[in-house]
């Protein structure tokens, strides 16, 4: 009783965080009004974080273990910048700290068949919402510094054209991850489809064109069975290599390769080198520099957990991150399951060019904790054809 009772509670807290991500799009295009989206974060991180909490007891000796580790590597990093009692700078590291343990215990965090359902309409709304930015004249809108301007591509006046690609192909998931099993809504589900792969393609993010293309194909083919090994490490180790090939590339005469309109270097060359001299000292190379970068986009994924946690943080979290994939796309028994992880690896392949999904801040952290959920839940008796 009391566990279908935590159950229910964690239903309503999912909801909760997903009305909040519904409720940052509507805001954050069109007010762009910081201290509002401001809230709207602090808030969704912290209704997440309630649900993690519900799992708490059941920590084992290695869950406690990997975060005292993690834990005591940020310490460090902020007690050696001097910034020990900045607020900011926790808050920071607790949404980063959840993200790890929520994956951790996302095998053990259950949500119920009206839940997957209720995410679904979510994604169905804020794919029309973006649809009505276009018309709207939002979508080329960008503010910096309380500047307003248009471009080419699609921005939909968040961050970069970047943030806005992570996001869509967010969307793109979780209706991919319904398609098959929604047969009243396949034409629906096409058309959602077809919409935010035009979208994607309009932001011009690279990667995210990429992870489109790759999660479309991979679930085509294993959208009812495990992905083979190789295909899983290959995706796992790609954001690394990136980073070595793109600055080798660079570095040898390549820096005039275009893709379509737009060169290969784009920048992210002096991005990749700016962040890697925050580590200027053996401590820091074991404990990062949490106090300089806090968790900031370094435009790599593993650059970015690495200038902020160190190589210890850097190999606890991905050591929680891979093994829950593999565990998931070996014991996947529905078309969600499969899905999802396809979905997961998608992303680990676009965060070789952006990092800011796996930082732990909102509205990223949803998305990654609800894939981590759909991937590894029990929806084998909970098929949705007939819905």
């Amino acid at each position: 009783m009391n566990e279908l009772r935590q159950n229910n509670k964690n239903d309503q807290l999912f909801k909760a965080v997903w009305l909040l991500v519904l409720i940052y799009f509507m805001v954050h295009p069109t007010l762009h009004n910081a201290t509002i989206t401001g809230l709207v974060w602090k808030v969704g991180i912290v209704l997440l974080a309630m649900i993690t909490i519900s799992k708490v007891r059941f920590l084992e000796k290695r869950d406690c273990a990997l975060i005292l580790i993690l834990s005591a590597s940020l310490l460090i990093g902020l007690v050696s910048a001097g910034m020990l009692f900045d607020i900011n700078k926790w808050f920071s590291v607790i949404a980063f700290l959840n993200l790890l343990l929520f994956i951790d215990k996302s095998n053990m965090i259950k949500i119920s068949k009206k839940a997957t359902v209720y995410l679904y309409w979510i994604a169905v709304a804020l794919t029309a919402l973006f649809v009505i930015f276009i018309f709207g004249g939002i979508a080329n809108k960008v503010t910096t510094d309380g500047r307003v301007w248009f471009c080419r591509y699609y921005v939909f006046n968040l961050d970069n054209s970047n943030i806005a690609g992570i996001y869509l192909y967010a969307f793109y998931c979780l209706i991919l991850i319904n398609f098959r099993l929604r047969k009243k809504q396949r034409a629906l589900n096409v058309i959602l489809l077809a919409s935010l792969a035009f979208m994607i393609w309009k932001t011009e993010a690279r990667t995210c064109i990429v992870a489109t293309i790759f999660t479309t194909t991979l679930s085509i083919f294993y959208g009812k069975k495990s992905i083979p090994k190789a295909i899983v490490w290959t995706c796992l180790i790609f954001p690394v290599a990136f980073i070595f090939a793109y600055l080798w590339l660079f570095n040898s005469g390549f820096r005039d390769i275009a893709i379509g309109d737009k060169n290969l270097f784009s920048g992210r060359q002096e991005t990749f080198m700016t962040y890697l001299n925050f580590i200027r000292t053996p401590l820091q190379v074991l404990f990062g520099n949490v106090g300089e970068v806090t968790f900031s986009n370094a435009h790599n994924g593993p650059l970015a957990i690495f200038c902020s946690t160190g190589l210890v943080g850097c190999a606890t979290f991905y050591y929680v991150f891979i093994k829950r994939i593999i565990t998931a796309n070996q014991y996947a028994s529905s078309s969600i399951n499969h899905v999802a992880v396809t979905c997961i690896l998608g992303f680990v392949i676009q965060t070789s060019g952006e990092a800011s999904i796996l930082l732990g801040g909102f509205p990223g952290s949803p998305f990654i904790c609800s894939f981590f959920l759909l991937a590894l839940g029990n929806f084998e008796d909970d098929e949705l054809e007939a819905t």
